[in-house]
């Protein structure tokens, strides 16, 4: 014989029941999607907000094979943070932009780091001129010639070297270290050194 639910009608208490089977697999299907969507914005908020195709965001990438990017140790955004080589995150940190700075022929370059507001600068510390003095970020200043650098193509097609336009040295992994993490300096420029070599793409 059926059964007559409540209602008098039969198999009321069953439907009940798949009614809440029902109602849980929604929750659980809303609770997922609300997961990955939390996820997916925690991914985006890592790069800058400005990140975007063709906006002069790019990822600068170490020569040596190691598939290294130029960022700043430990995401800081304090002045003289230092410059390192790290796995490509694509995160805020990794991300440069060129700004011009007069009109000087060749061109001369502030790169503007992305996890910074307002953007800081790659630099030379202390504004030194000597080989091996450190890398690091400080409160942009287009007056610093320290702040300053010019790309300049190597014999390897699609690479450059980075000089500063104060010191007139480069931008280079001391001792060609193959590390994550290795702070970086300035050295005697070189370009038939792959640590002074760089690659840049669109971030």
């Amino acid at each position: 014989m059926a059964f007559l639910g409540s209602r008098g009608k039969p198999g009321f208490t069953q439907r009940i029941t798949d009614g809440k089977a029902e109602m849980r697999r929604r929750l659980v299907g809303q609770f997922a999607v609300a997961v990955l969507a939390a996820t997916l914005g925690a991914v985006a908020a890592q790069a800058p907000a400005q990140a975007a195709p063709g906006d002069g965001w790019e990822t600068i990438t170490t020569d040596m094979g190691t598939g290294y990017v130029l960022g700043i140790a430990g995401g800081s955004d304090a002045n003289g943070a230092r410059a390192i080589t790290w796995p490509a995150l694509y995160v805020s940190d990794q991300a440069w932009k060129w700004q011009r700075v007069g009109s000087s022929v060749p061109y001369v370059w502030a790169l503007l780091n992305g996890g910074t507001n307002p953007n800081k600068a790659l630099a030379v510390s202390g504004g030194r001129e000597d080989d091996g003095a450190p890398i690091i970020q400080y409160d942009f200043n287009a007056a610093n010639p320290d702040q300053l650098w010019r790309q300049e193509g190597t014999w390897r097609p699609g690479t450059f070297i980075l000089r500063n336009v104060k010191s007139k040295k480069c931008l280079a992994v001391p001792n060609g270290n193959t590390a994550p993490g290795v702070k970086l300096i300035q050295y005697g420029c070189n370009d038939l050194l792959a640590d002074q070599r760089w690659t840049t793409v669109d971030n």
